[in-house]
């Protein structure tokens, strides 16, 4: 019998648990990550990673302010949400502006509990972005590193042609250092 009662609360109580909602988590202070070459993002590659970040996650976003992002939801044409990024060049913030259809309750700052994971979702696809722009720094990097390791061994070539033409080296000597040269590269 006492089970019985027990498990009717239980059901009583989890409707209710759900009516009430979860407090609203703005996403404070989020460190802008460091880039791989231990340099800082610049102002506009923040804003371009948040902007891209909101894209991903099909948030729209738009310009509010000079280091201000406005950031509007639509699910399913029925729930909405509009957050304000405000940023610097070392981190960002996400922070409830409104929302329509998702139970917001200003007195006690809660709302849907989708709302939360939808702005969780949208802070880890800003942060996605600063790998990728990390990721495209360093590729560009190897990149050049490559075009100017290719420069250096085709001058090097040069000068052993040279020197392969002028008889101070015999082709056989030509061919070892070729060799060499190659293979340390």
């Amino acid at each position: 019998m006492r089970s019985c009662l027990l498990a009717v609360i239980f059901l009583l109580l989890v409707p209710l648990a759900s009516i009430a909602g979860s407090p609203i988590e703005d996403m404070i202070d989020v460190p802008v990550p460091i880039r791989t070459d231990g340099g800082q993002y610049s102002i506009d590659q923040v804003r371009a990673a948040i902007i891209q970040g909101c894209q991903a996650r099909r948030w729209t976003a738009e310009i509010a302010g000079d280091k201000l992002i406005r950031a509007k939801l639509n699910v399913r044409n029925k729930h909405f949400a509009v957050v304000e990024i405000p940023f610097s060049d070392s981190a960002y913030s996400v922070k409830y502006s409104s929302s329509t259809n998702l139970d917001h309750k200003p007195k006690r700052q809660t709302i849907h509990r989708n709302y939360n994971k939808w702005v969780l979702q949208l802070s880890t696809a800003i942060n996605r972005q600063f790998h990728a722009l990390s990721s495209a720094a360093t590729s560009d990097t190897n990149h050049y590193r490559t075009d100017v390791e290719k420069a250096y061994i085709f001058d090097e070539l040069l000068k052993l042609d040279d020197l392969r033409d002028r008889g101070i080296l015999t082709d056989e000597e030509f061919e070892t250092e070729k060799r060499k040269l190659l293979e340390r590269n």
